[in-house]
C-alpha cells in the first residue's frame, strides 16, 4: 500500500504517513479513514505528518481534500497537519489549497504547512505545542 501508517513517537502523539509508490484517491480515502479511526481512540492531541515522496494522485483533488479535511477536523484532538515533500510544491498547488480553504471555510489553525524535511515538520509541531502550553 502506498500509504504506510506509523506512530512517530512512543507516546503516540504524532502520526506519520509515509507516501510512496503508486497512489490513488481510493487508497488516499482509505488512509484518511485510518487516521480518523486512530483519532477516535485517543483523548490527547495528535499531530499528523504526511511524508510524501510521490505527490498527489491523478484526478480532481478538490472533492477528496474537502472530505478528508472535514473528517480530520471533526476531532477536537486533531493537532497540526504538516506535509513533508522533497518535491517542489508548485504555486498552483498552494493556490488550490488556499482557494479550497476559503471556499469551504476550512479552519486553517491546523495547517502546519509544507516543508522539505522531517526535522522541519517536527520543529513546527514542537513550536506549536510549546505555544499552546503558554496559552493554556
Amino acid at each position: 500500500m502506498p500509504y504506510d501508517f506509523n506512530w512517530q513517537d512512543a507516546e503516540k502523539t504524532i502520526i506519520r504517513f509515509d507516501i510512496h509508490g503508486e497512489v490513488s484517491w481510493p487508497l488516499w480515502d482509505e488512509a484518511v479513514e485510518k487516521v480518523v479511526a486512530e483519532l477516535g481512540k485517543t483523548t490527547h492531541r495528535v499531530d499528523l505528518i504526511f511524508n510524501d515522496s510521490v505527490g498527489m494522485p491523478k484526478g480532481n483533488a478538490l472533492p477528496h481534500l474537502k472530505v478528508s479535511t472535514a473528517r480530520l477536523m471533526s476531532h477536537p484532538n486533531m493537532g497540526l497537519i504538516v506535509s513533508v515533500s522533497t518535491q517542489k510544491i508548485g504555486a498552483f498547488t498552494k493556490m488550490m489549497i488556499n482557494v479550497l480553504n476559503r471556499v469551504y471555510g476550512i479552519d486553517m489553525s491546523h495547517n502546519g504547512g509544507f516543508v522539505d524535511t522531517m526535522d522541519k515538520a517536527l520543529a513546527i509541531i514542537a513550536a506549536d505545542r510549546a505555544k499552546s502550553k503558554v496559552n493554556v
